[in-house]
């Protein structure tokens, strides 16, 4: 297993930095017999690209191929979809990050449980009824046997081997009111998330960010999204060192080519500044962790393209920009 020693990451005796990728949809392809192919051929091409870790979804709640159809009630098939997942990413030598709730709509997330709640006679007025009813909260805690501090005691209760992390954008809150000008907007710091107070809660391993200046700030010029991006990520680095005493995981980073605004070579530049900056504060030993690219895909899933995809075989320099970004790690 990985493991956490203060700011750095560690596997089998040597220093370990994820270098990874997200593809959310693996669990849901693998219980269809037709798409299965599609979830080796994303582990295996990633793998043979010289990647290590994949975050992917291990949650469905409600609609289609659910892993939870209605609270307390799991479909066995999906759980055995979510194994073969697991044994795939093991056959290829390629470690995951299970994500356990996110916000996504397609697929359940929090909407879907206070639906479950409103179905059962709750009266909730909002998706955030999500962090704050017993209820709904109960729901959530029967799936994984988090907020914040409740939900990692519990997780961290059934499983001690595994690191946890939040998985939130790192959006500074009321905690550190001298760090809100580091957000993207005035909204971020009312969002509802806060990445000091958030991080100090007991039983959290790794400190979590996304970096998605493309939506962040949609009428900037590109040269001040890097500009963003370097901040950003400096002060992350800093506090997560610093302040929290441990490793960074830049959990989800990328630009959408979707809307023509921009290409893949500003996408590629973007990359190119991410891993720049966590690279020289891990080689210079200031903090360990990782950078995971939102999203790599095979051929055969683009319809799944949220326009943040890079195709393995579309893509060359994007692949190259990877493997050049290995070697700086293994030198």
């Amino acid at each position: 297993m990985v493991e956490r020693s203060g700011t750095q990451l560690w596997a089998s005796g040597r220093p370990f930095i994820i270098h990874g990728f997200n593809t959310y949809w693996l669990m849901s392809f693998a219980a269809d017999q037709a798409t299965r192919p599609r979830v080796t051929a994303a582990i295996a091409e990633a793998a043979e690209a010289g990647l290590n870790v994949c975050r992917t979804w291990a949650f469905s709640d409600g609609g289609y191929r659910a892993l939870q159809t209605v609270p307390f009630h799991y479909d066995e098939d999906v759980f055995q979809a979510l194994d073969f997942v697991v044994s795939e990413a093991k056959r290829h030598n390629m470690r995951l990050i299970l994500s356990l709730c996110n916000n996504w709509e397609d697929y359940g997330g929090k909407a879907q449980y206070v639906r479950w709640g409103k179905e059962a006679g709750l009266d909730l007025t909002s998706e955030d009824d999500f962090f704050f009813d017993p209820t709904i909260k109960s729901y959530y805690k029967a799936f994984v046997e988090a907020w914040i501090e409740e939900m990692a005691s519990y997780v961290k209760s059934i499983d001690l081997v595994h690191l946890l992390e939040i998985g939130i954008e790192g959006f500074y809150g009321l905690s550190t009111p001298e760090l809100l000008p580091v957000n993207p907007d005035e909204y971020s710091g009312h969002a509802g998330t806060d990445f000091i107070r958030n991080h100090q809660a007991p039983r959290i391993d790794l400190a979590s960010i996304h970096v998605y200046s493309d939506t962040w700030l949609p009428h900037s010029i590109k040269e001040n999204h890097l500009q963003f991006v370097d901040k950003w990520m400096q002060q992350h680095i800093h506090d997560a060192a610093n302040l929290l005493g441990m490793p960074i995981v830049v959990g989800e980073f990328g630009v959408s080519v979707k809307d023509g605004k921009f290409g893949n070579e500003f996408r590629e530049d973007f990359m190119k500044t991410v891993y720049r900056i966590f690279l020289s504060s891990w080689k210079e030993g200031v903090i360990g962790g990782g950078c995971l690219l939102w999203q790599l895909f095979p051929e055969g899933a683009e319809h799944m393209d949220d326009g943040y995809a890079v195709i393995f075989a579309k893509s060359p320099s994007t692949l190259s920009l990877l493997a050049n970004h290995l070697r700086c790690l293994e030198c």
